[in-house]
């Protein structure tokens, strides 16, 4: 039962003081068998987790992109070819 608990509250962003604080929380969730595989912890070690690393990256250069008036236009296009519709 209690592992149980752990693994839950390890897959919610509020419990983990970094990702609480992280702006980008709304849209990521790192699973926590990510950090068990990579790490040996449910927690995992986030500053140096490769699968936070890798989301942090993705996430700033999406939004570096956005916020670049020559390229934000071409991103939404393609952004709305991908219709789940």
């Amino acid at each position: 039962k209690e592992g149980v608990r752990a693994l839950l509250a390890a897959a919610e962003g509020d419990h983990h003081p970094l990702c609480s604080q992280c702006a980008y929380k709304p849209a990521c969730v790192v699973a926590p068998s990510r950090h068990q595989e990579a790490q040996g912890s449910f927690w995992g070690n986030l500053p140096l987790s490769p699968a936070c690393r890798a989301r942090l990256a993705a996430f700033d250069a999406l939004f570096s992109r956005l916020a670049d008036d020559s390229r934000r236009e071409s991103l939404l296009l393609w952004a709305d070819s991908w219709s789940l519709l």
